[in-house]
This record gives structure tokens, sequence and C-alpha cells, in this order.
């Protein structure tokens, strides 16, 4: 079975469940833990997937990284992944359930790709229209990276909208080539 389809199932489950206790938002709090503690520390992701372990000792292990954060719905499912020897899809399964979760409540997250840092009334402005554009409320994560010359460019799901000095120039460029490939008859 390929592990997007094993993913998108066992995020339905939870998402069903969840919504039906009215704990959407707390379960994708107790993902996003596990997810950022499964980032940070590799030993603790080796554990939750280790074979030889049993699912019992590795839901105690859970409880004393998280104590009692994580929703008693999360708790039980996360037992159940352990269970049925798929913990490896944590981290899949909590970034579907997040877009899940995002999509229900209106909300999209971006990331801005920016040549210079942004001060609070860009930010506001750039999420302002973009939320205008996509009718969502934008959640938006920035990164500067000053090899874009000036500009920024947004990441939307699978689009990237380029407004950068970059990107211009390498349109000009691109636009440049083809003419000329047109005029030599080698396009």
């Amino acid at each position: 079975m390929l592990i997007g389809a094993i993913t998108h199932r066992y995020t339905g489950g939870l998402y069903a469940a969840a919504q039906a206790a009215d704990v959407i938002e707390p379960v994708d709090a107790g993902l996003r833990e596990i997810a950022q503690a499964i980032d940070a520390y590799p030993s603790f992701k080796l554990l939750l997937e280790h074979p030889v372990l049993t699912p019992d000792v590795k839901m105690q292990v859970v409880r004393n990284v998280f104590g009692d954060s994580l929703p008693t719905l999360l708790q039980n499912f996360i037992h159940l992944l352990f269970v049925r020897h798929r913990s490896e899809y944590l981290r899949a399964i909590y970034e579907s359930y997040h877009q899940m979760a995002d999509e229900a409540q209106g909300r999209i997250e971006v990331q801005v790709e920016s040549a210079r840092v942004f001060d609070e009334e860009q930010l506001l402005s750039l999420r302002e229209q973009l939320a205008k554009a996509l009718q969502k409320e934008v959640q938006a994560t920035v990164e500067v990276r000053p090899e874009l010359i000036a500009g920024y460019r947004v990441h939307v799901g699978n689009r990237i909208i380029d407004a950068t000095v970059r990107g211009a120039l390498t349109q000009f460029s691109h636009k440049l080539l083809v003419n000329q490939a047109a005029k030599e008859g080698t396009f």
C-alpha cells in the first residue's frame, strides 16, 4: 500500500474522531508537539519505530515525554499506530491532519521568501492581500533569502507567486533566448 494512502486513511479516521469529540485543535497541537520532537531528536523517532519494543513500552515513553499535554483521543490513536506497526507515519499524519484542520477552519499556511526582512506593517499588508486573493485566513512563515536581490516569492501549496527581481531577470533571460532561437530558426 502506498504511504500516502496509509497516511490518508489514518488521518481521515483521526480527524473524524476528533471532530466528533470536538478536539480538532488540541489534537492538532499534540501532533505538532510529537512532530517537533521527532524532528529535533532522531533517537526519539528511532525509539518509536523500534520493532522490538512493545506498544505499551512505546506509549509509556510518549506519556513520560509529553505528560498530560496530549488529548486522550490522540494517545489512543498513537497506541493504535504502535499496535499496527505504523509509527513511522506519525510525521506524515501530522502534516496531513494539520492541512485538513486548516482547510476546515478556512486557514492556509504560506511560505514567503524575501530578499530582506519584512517589518510588521509589510507582513500585515502582504497577509491581507493574500487573504483577500485566497479568501482564507493566511498564516505566513518568512525566510530571508538575499540571493533573490529584491522582492519576495510566496509558496501557496503547489503554486508559487514570484515577485522577485531574480524571477523577473530569469523570465527576461528566457524570453531573450526564445526570441533569439526563433530568429535563428532553431526553435
